[in-house]
């Protein structure tokens, strides 16, 4: 099992209607290549979690990487995990105003670099606050 967890900004802010599209768009394709993962935008403001196969995760990262509806993508976190974060969720896409990230201690819109921990600070308090927010339903 492979994860990724990346940041970026996207050319313009997404609307709800965008965020739904998406989700059904990316929950398609991931199924059918065992990804499972989070998608959390705030106006213009992308983190995502992918997780999987590594050969599918890293495939997918790629097709981001190049994907032009955003710039600056930047890895906060690639690594080897034994078990995922997002299990039940192909891709979940969550609007920022839906959850508060408080004091996570990483600037929003992030650096071009940013420590590990951190990195996994921020994932653990979105985690969290999906849970507190009832919003995660593992």
């Amino acid at each position: 099992m492979y994860q990724i967890m990346y940041s970026s900004i996207a050319v313009q802010a997404f609307t709800d209607a965008d965020l739904a599209e998406m989700s059904a768009e990316f929950s398609a394709h991931n199924e059918s290549v065992g990804i499972t993962g989070l998608l959390y935008v705030d106006k213009r403001t992308v983190l995502q979690v992918i997780e999987g196969p590594e050969a599918a995760v890293s495939a997918l990262y790629e097709r981001i990487r190049l994907d032009l509806r955003h710039r600056h993508v930047l890895t906060l976190i690639e690594h080897p995990v034994e078990e995922r974060e997002f299990p039940d969720w192909a891709m979940e896409c969550v609007a920022g105003a839906n959850v508060d990230l408080g004091d996570t201690g990483l600037p929003i819109p992030l650096p071009d670099t940013v420590d590990l921990g951190l990195a996994t600070g921020l994932l653990c308090r979105l985690r969290r606050e999906l849970l507190r927010a009832a919003v995660y339903r593992a």
